[in-house]
């Protein structure tokens, strides 16, 4: 799993002395950040400083939407019957004489299964087609095949096991397998419902939707709060509950350096800071750096000028400089992200590049998390 390999990256670094591997000294953060055409190591990141226009452009911008790539249309209000299905068909007569005598009077009850060519077999009326076709009229059909050989005939028909109708549910769940859909339509959050639900918050549990070879992903957590993706399911859909705690990375100038777990999904940076156990005095005059890896829009958005050679995902350092006197609060309005990498600098110097050497021997586990969530959020395009 990518978050065993970050934990195990994390726990050597802090097991090698964590912010002694990066010295209190150096150049500035700012002429390093700015020093990307002098040192080919420094072209490998884009340098961005965090401040309020930063931060709006990373909250103006959203992944796709459950709701835009897998259509929320509201199954028909009339079944139809497709392939697998098995259906309970009784058959009357009126009279003597008739075709099906029981005990219970001219009548038989049939289980049948539709075949793969989408048929089934009435005695005395041959194949009959009923794929596609709602119970009632398969009804009538039948009644009109038998009519001339059966005395008065007529038919009813149910759906008793719905295989066409049914979606796979696997993962997390307590009860995972076929689950079959209400004919008035059913939303994931009650195919998840039906399947006793997960064990994990809803801030840590993702829900992947594959349908028809397209795949999505979305956190819980967002189908709660954005009731437009919990979309109708449609049948032969296939839905995984991934239970996966978001954890982040923070080393530097602070009094527990090491990985540690998001408390809830809308988590800001600040609130990862204070859950290190509380900063060092000398953080004061030093500045934060947070890595991770941008989709190339975003980071056109948040950096107009970038020219675009990292490709799809960009690899950005975030800079805060807590000598600003709006640190804080951009800190408390900077939103992680799942596998961010933290480093709080000492002093207002910093020798940049140390700390991007170690990013660079952990920041593989990062990209492909950011992989990973970029494929799968622009499936569905």
């Amino acid at each position: 799993m990518i978050s065993g390999k970050f934990l195990a990256a994390a726990a050597l670094i802090v097991a090698s002395g964590g912010c002694t591997l990066l010295p209190t000294s150096g150049p500035s953060a700012t002429t390093v950040a700015n020093a990307g055409a002098q040192d080919q190591d420094l072209q490998k990141y884009l340098f961005v400083p965090l401040n309020g226009s930063v931060i709006a452009a990373l909250a103006h911008f959203q992944p796709p939407t459950f709701e835009s790539r897998f259509a929320t249309v509201k199954p028909p209000p009339v079944q139809r019957i497709g392939v697998g299905d098995v259906l309970t068909v009784v058959l009357f007569e009126a009279g003597q004489g008739s075709l099906f005598p029981s005990q219970n009077g001219a009548r038989v009850q049939l289980t049948l299964q539709v075949d793969n060519a989408g048929n089934i077999s009435i005695p005395y009326a041959g194949l009959i087609h009923a794929e596609g076709l709602a119970p009632r009229a398969l009804e009538r059909t039948i009644v009109k095949d038998l009519q001339g050989k059966a005395v008065e005939p007529q038919a009813s028909v149910v759906i008793s096991t719905p295989v066409s109708s049914t979606v796979q549910v696997g993962g997390d769940v307590k009860k995972p397998g076929p689950l079959p859909l209400s004919p008035a339509g059913t939303h994931i959050l009650d195919a998840l419902n039906e399947a006793g639900g997960s064990a994990g918050q809803t801030y840590e549990t993702r829900i992947r939707l594959v349908r028809h070879g397209r795949t999505g992903e979305i956190m819980m957590q967002d189908l709660i709060d954005r009731p437009g993706d919990n979309v109708y399911l449609q049948p032969r859909d296939q839905l995984f509950v991934i239970r996966e705690p978001l954890t982040y990375l923070v080393f530097g100038a602070v009094n527990r350096p090491g990985t540690d777990t998001f408390t809830h999904r809308q988590m800001s940076l600040a609130e990862a800071l204070a859950k290190t156990g509380g900063l060092q005095p000398a953080l004061a005059q030093g500045s934060v750096f947070l890595f991770r890896y941008e989709p190339e829009d975003v980071a056109k958005a948040i950096k107009p000028d970038y020219d675009g050679k990292f490709g799809p995902l960009v690899p950005v350092v975030y800079r805060l400089d807590m000598r600003d006197p709006n640190a804080f609060f951009l800190a408390r309005q900077m939103q992680m992200k799942d596998k961010d990498i933290i480093y709080l600098s000492p002093a207002a110097s910093v020798d940049l590049l140390k700390f991007l050497a170690i990013v660079n021997a952990i920041g593989g586990t990062a990209q492909q998390g950011a992989v990973v969530t970029y494929n799968i959020q622009r499936a569905g395009r």
